[in-house]
């Protein structure tokens, strides 16, 4: 299920993986706890006075079997 709320996040470092590790790690905990997914978006890097900024975003993502956002019990 597509849901349109988008996270994105800043990350900085001296090397362009710890800035891209850091706003993918920032991004992914500011998606909500009631979705079980994130579907990576884009990735921006630039360098600014010898320092590395990355900003990432994420969309959250529900996967599921059922149509709705509720959860429904099954009585068996």
């Amino acid at each position: 299920m597509w849901v349109t709320r988008s996270c994105s996040r800043r990350g900085c470092g001296w090397t362009e993986e710890t800035a891209t590790r850091q706003a993918l790690d920032r991004a992914l905990r500011g998606i909500a706890g009631r979705f079980n997914a994130a579907e990576f978006d884009s990735l921006r890097i630039r360098r600014f006075l010898g320092i590395y900024i990355a900003n990432a975003t994420m969309e959250a993502r529900q996967i599921q079997q059922n149509t709705s956002l509720d959860f429904v019990e099954e009585k068996l």
